[in-house]
């Protein structure tokens, strides 16, 4: 079974605005922000995985933090556009969940929706960059599988 961070973080590659940032050539780390100024990750947090239980399977939830390293400064059109570029990925996130355009989980699950759960903040700022982020949940349908 593929697992459900991977398939997030195929599925986040596909955001035109990303690719934007990064001339085309999109790297999303996983669990992992280089130091480097223009760079993404997606990591898990923390949250109950079990939305409510069924006899032939349970709703689910993954939590996770999208994050990139950006330019900082106290420039205020930097500021804005890096507030501006992650208004804009929540955006692209709840369009495609809206859309059903989902990540591809494997057999067995079955995708319902991708939701912004946190706007876009700034975590940390040194040197001139910052770590930038959102967080999000991906909730999902997972069948009972065999008694083994």
């Amino acid at each position: 079974m593929k697992p459900a961070i991977k398939a997030m973080q195929e599925w986040l590659k596909t955001c035109p605005l990303v690719a934007g940032q990064l001339g085309g050539n999109v790297a999303f780390y996983i669990d992992y922000l280089p130091e480097e100024t223009i760079q993404f990750s997606i990591e898990d947090a923390p949250g109950d995985p079990v939305l409510q239980s069924f006899f032939s399977g349970k709703r689910k939830a993954k939590n996770y933090v999208l994050a990139s390293r950006m330019e900082y400064s106290e420039v205020i059109a930097q500021q804005a556009a890096n507030s501006g570029f992650w208004d804009d990925f929540a955006g692209w996130i709840e369009a495609q969940s809206d859309a059903r355009r989902l990540p591809d989980l494997g057999s067995g699950r079955t995708p319902e929706r991708v939701a912004v759960t946190n706007s876009g903040y700034i975590l940390t700022s040194e040197d001139g960059t910052c770590r930038f982020q959102i967080q999000i949940r991906l909730e999902y349908y997972q069948q009972k599988g065999p008694i083994s």
